[in-house]
């Protein structure tokens, strides 16, 4: 299932140089994640969390990406619809082969940080 308007969206997007984009994200309260995780106290699961982070990567380098590995996933504060309305996800690209791509994605709002990843993925 693909997260990007379903479980998010974008609201904003700016490449900041050749291998960081800056993207702004409102998550859907009304995906039907939140009504299971958790009714009445919705939170963003972590593995939805990284999904997002791949889609964002698809989204930046215009590919289609499968995650191949989770080099470090640091889950810091808890991702909620009722809490944050705006996420920034600042995106790095690391290196790049003709079969795979790394990058780094940092999900904030103002001076809360909610996830710090570090991931790979396979190109389609």
């Amino acid at each position: 299932m693909q997260l990007l308007n379903n479980l998010f969206r974008i609201t904003d997007s700016e490449s900041a140089d050749a291998t960081t984009s800056r993207y702004r994200i409102e998550l859907c309260s009304d995906s039907p994640i939140y009504k299971a995780h958790f009714p009445g106290m919705p939170v963003t699961p972590g593995v939805c969390i990284v999904q997002m982070a791949v889609e964002l990567l698809e989204h930046a380098t215009g590919l289609q990406l499968q995650l191949q590995s989770i080099k470090n996933a640091k889950f810091i504060a808890v991702m909620s619809p009722n809490d944050a309305t705006a996420i920034g996800c600042s995106l790095t690209v690391g290196s790049a082969t003709d079969t795979t791509i790394s990058a780094q994605a940092v999900m904030a709002n103002g001076s809360t940080t909610y996830a710090k990843l570090s991931f790979t993925c396979r190109k389609v």
